[in-house]
């Protein structure tokens, strides 16, 4: 009897070990780059069929014209930019903020596109006229531009790591192979010409860890398979109010930043992201509330929005948290932010009472330093007072 139950244990210890140890052969196998793909390749129809895509990797990647694009001359593309507009104000950001800080740039590095350990060398496929001999292709009358491009081959280039497609519904091929991506920005030209499921199907979402889309139907959208996800904007056109039926992000521990604009659940619990530092839930239109800015020619303003009686989302945070970014443009009237210890930045519309700790706000609004920008309807509160007595606030 002893020896039966002894076999059946060691039958079952072995059987975790092997059962490990594939899953383990597995996340390499994922993870490892095709042999193939380390090889010469040449600059044909059989590797890339589409006839531009290859003419523009011939001209801008060729280097010694040889009709044969080699592991070095790959090996240097770690970005790939797709239907850039001409003159784009973005440049090297993926992501301008909701309000401008000054005239000539912006003051989150969080957005930048390179990565500052790697070289700043790109590939950017515009219309089929060029400004000039580097690797940037730019085109201008974007809204003219209806030619699509086959990808096919794009995962000859075994380093890319970041996407950016500006008019995604002209793009086909697909990124699964490409097992070192990790950013991806996605956009279409108008709502509804891609979806979320088209995503999933082009790119290897489970791997990465940011993740913008734009005018892309999102009602699917379902990220607990992306465990090592950081930053999450799905960003909607204004007033387009679409809701998602939920939003589970208890597996997403790894979230810094998440931005909803025009799509929101009812509810949102943000109970497991401890690491968030920015939260941005909004919807409806947009208005412009009090301008700023030092000695400028043209001052700018904070923007608020102005959402739909029905577009409410209950928001629940963690009791330790590291937000320091909070916009919350919904229908709801309250809100309690009695957890954020670290806000620095909130924004919401007057209608909202938010709730806060008197502490915090004896803290962080003193006369004479003023800690914390609250703007309410696109207007600056600078005074928040809170009695000693009282432990709570409400804004």
């Amino acid at each position: 009897m002893k020896r039966t139950t002894l076999k059946i244990i060691i039958g079952i210890i072995l059987y975790i070990i092997l059962l490990y140890g594939n899953s383990v052969i597995r996340k390499e196998a994922k993870a490892e780059v095709k042999p193939e793909y380390m090889q010469d390749v040449p600059l044909d129809e059989a590797h890339f069929p589409d006839e531009y895509f290859r003419a523009e990797l011939g001209r801008c990647l060729d280097e010694n014209k040889d009709g044969i694009l080699s592991r070095q001359e790959r090996e240097k593309i770690y970005y790939l930019q797709l239907n850039e507009t001409f003159g784009s104000s973005l440049g090297n950001l993926w992501y301008s903020d909701m309000k401008y800080v000054e005239y000539n740039g912006y003051d989150r590095e969080d957005y930048l596109v390179y990565h500052s350990s790697k070289s700043r060398r790109s590939f950017q496929l515009g219309e089929k006229t060029y400004a000039n001999q580097t690797c940037k292709i730019l085109y201008e009358g974007a809204e003219n531009w209806s030619d699509k491009i086959d990808l096919t081959g794009i995962e000859y280039f075994f380093n890319l790591q970041e996407v950016r497609a500006d008019k995604y519904e002209l793009l086909s091929g697909s990124f699964k192979n490409n097992v070192n991506l990790r950013k991806i920005w996605v956009g279409c030209t108008n709502l509804g010409n891609k979806g979320y499921h088209h995503v999933q199907k082009d790119f290897p979402v489970s791997q990465l860890t940011y993740m913008h889309l734009e005018n892309i139907y999102a009602n699917e959208l379902d990220i607990e398979e992306i465990a090592g996800l950081q930053v999450l904007r799905v960003i909607l056109p204004d007033g387009s109010g679409r809701r998602l039926p939920a939003l589970n992000l208890s597996k997403n521990i790894k979230l810094k930043e998440l931005e909803l604009k025009n799509i929101m659940p009812a509810k949102l619990d943000l109970r497991k992201n401890t690491k968030l530092q920015s939260v941005k839930v909004y919807s409806g239109k947009c208005k412009t509330g009090q301008s700023y800015g030092r000695d400028l020619e043209e001052k700018h303003g904070y923007v608020y929005y102005l959402p739909e009686k029905n577009m409410k989302c209950k928001v629940t945070f963690a009791k330790k948290n590291n937000i320091q970014t909070l916009y919350y443009f919904t229908a709801d009237k309250t809100i309690d932010i009695s957890k954020l210890s670290k806000l620095e930045d909130f924004q919401t519309l007057k209608s909202v009472k938010a709730k806060a700790k008197s502490s915090w706000a004896r803290k962080t609004f003193k006369k004479k330093k003023w800690g914390c920008a609250v703007v309410k309807n696109g207007k600056f509160i600078k005074k928040i007072k809170a009695g000693k007595k009282k432990k709570f606030t409400i804004i």
